[in-house]
């Protein structure tokens, strides 16, 4: 199939862009702004074509250094934002710090290391979090793989009795001899005496946990297996933890060999500013007296509850990562129930207030409204639903522009599900929420998801409601 093409929004002046022209952009001190965006879009639609399938990345190899640490759900392209990232660096502007506010497992984060850039991000999921300060605390490899190796000599001579570690249902979640294990593997790792090894080692374990619950992995919901499944598995999460760790190693010296490529490491730490938060997008960003020259981000599809459940796929590892020791002292109470982080996220709560406040928000954008009127026919709680999720989204959009410099470019990755079978059409509705907050929209890059590369759960419902998701391209105004 021959790959799509980039579908312009920006009209004016598109004629080509001569080398003479490109060269006065980018030694300008006084910047065209137009003229940066159609080159801003040309580099991308000629990447798109020259990728084969169009980005779909399906003939590249899965992902390496860094981004497989734990099977996080519905990851982003590593390529895909690394061309993304270029093609704005290109243009020949100071780029020097990316924001991510749905900062998930870091794909974004890690693709800005490669690059020598400083990165902020941030997730309500405190796994989310966890996960990337495992990929960019520490490069010093050599006291890891000591320190990896002492934490497995220790299970081997593993405690008679180690310490007693319970939470709600755990007997439905995991066989008693797992559950030894698994405690044996937590002591070990308390017992470390290095905080970046710990870091490294808790998401080793939360892997572990994933792979050797009762839950099953072909949904990234919690669902128990059968009962005559679960008694006959046989997995030793010793095993696996140690396998787990050992391929994360593996990993993190491939992500240190290229940040040593580039010079970006100072005594086995990364000489940029990875600054990384747990909060809730819609309340506010992590600024801490950074203002960030791009943003590339992918918010969630919908409601956690009906897409894509990251709190519940979190739930179990987040049961036995420390996640005090990870990331200070943390209220937590989002594992109350094993759909409380998931009604934390965008659209996860105030459902009966959620179709007045969204018309409040969103009462400009013909697309929201439109879609409202063709879910009105269907039963009330799928309308209430995508309000709630569209009235956190434009929440959020406020406190995430006022962290970006003037004229920063923007990427949103977006799905466009069904509900009821009515598409809804959120890269149109998002696009008008950032033009009602004064950014110009720059175009769409449409983008089908092979389902074989994308990690979405078998039976997960959305592979069945979405297909495609589409890049939203934009701009802050100066």
């Amino acid at each position: 199939m021959a790959p799509q093409r980039l579908q312009l929004v920006l009209t004016a002046r598109q004629e080509t862009l001569t080398k003479s022209t490109t060269s006065a952009l980018q030694t300008s001190s006084r910047r065209d702004w137009p003229e940066l965006d159609l080159l801003l879009l040309k580099a991308l639609e000629d990447s798109q074509s020259l990728s084969p399938g169009g980005w779909t990345y399906a003939s590249r190899p899965a992902r390496a250094e860094g981004h497989s640490f734990f099977q996080y759900p519905a990851m982003m392209v590593p390529a895909m934002q690394g061309e993304l990232i270029d093609a704005v660096t290109r243009l020949g502007l100071d780029i020097r710090n990316i924001y991510d506010p749905f900062v998930g497992s870091g794909i974004v984060m890690t693709e800005a290391m490669r690059r020598g850039l400083n990165f902020c991000g941030q997730d309500i999921n405190p796994l989310a979090i966890a996960i990337c300060m495992a990929k960019s605390r520490s490069f010093d490899t050599v006291r890891l793989r000591e320190q990896v190796d002492l934490t497995l000599l220790r299970l081997r001579h593993k405690p008679r009795s180690p310490e007693a570690w319970t939470f709600p249902n755990l007997a439905k979640w995991f066989s008693p001899t797992v559950v030894g294990e698994l405690a044996a593997i937590r002591a070990a790792i308390r017992l470390c005496d290095s905080p970046d090894s710990r870091t490294f080692m808790w998401i080793a374990l939360a892997e572990t946990v994933r792979l050797t619950s009762n839950s099953r992995t072909t949904t990234f919901k919690l669902h128990a297996r059968p009962a005559a499944e679960i008694a006959r598995r046989a997995l030793s999460p010793l095993i696996l933890f140690r396998q787990v760790a050992e391929a994360n190693l593996d990993r993190l010296i491939g992500l240190r060999r290229v940040l040593e490529a580039g010079s970006f490491l100072v005594e086995d730490r990364y000489r940029h500013d990875t600054v990384l938060s747990v909060g809730d997008s819609v309340v506010a960003g992590p600024h801490q007296g950074h203002m960030h020259d791009l943003l590339i981000t992918s918010p969630p599809y919908g409601d956690n509850l009906s897409t894509v459940p990251y709190g519940q796929h979190s739930y179990l590892p987040l049961q036995w990562v420390d996640t005090d020791d990870l990331l200070g002292s943390l209220d937590r109470s989002f594992l109350r129930t094993t759909q409380e982080l998931d009604r934390r996220s965008l659209g996860g709560r105030n459902h009966a207030t959620a179709i007045a406040s969204a018309n409040g928000l969103l009462g400009s954008s013909e697309a929201y409204q439109v879609t409202m009127r063709r879910l009105s026919a269907l039963p009330p709680d799928r309308s209430r639903r995508v309000a709630a999720f569209l009235r956190d989204l434009a929440t959020s959009i406020p406190p995430i522009l006022s962290s970006l410099k003037a004229n920063s470019y923007m990427f949103w990755t977006v799905g466009n599900r069904r509900v009821g079978g009515e598409l809804i059409p959120t890269d149109q509705v998002l696009a008008d929420i950032l033009e009602a907050n004064n950014a110009v929209i720059l175009g769409k890059i449409p983008r089908p998801i092979p389902m074989h590369r994308k990690r979405m759960a078998l039976k997960n419902s959305l592979t069945l409601t979405m297909s495609s998701e589409t890049v939203v391209v934009a701009r802050t105004q100066g």
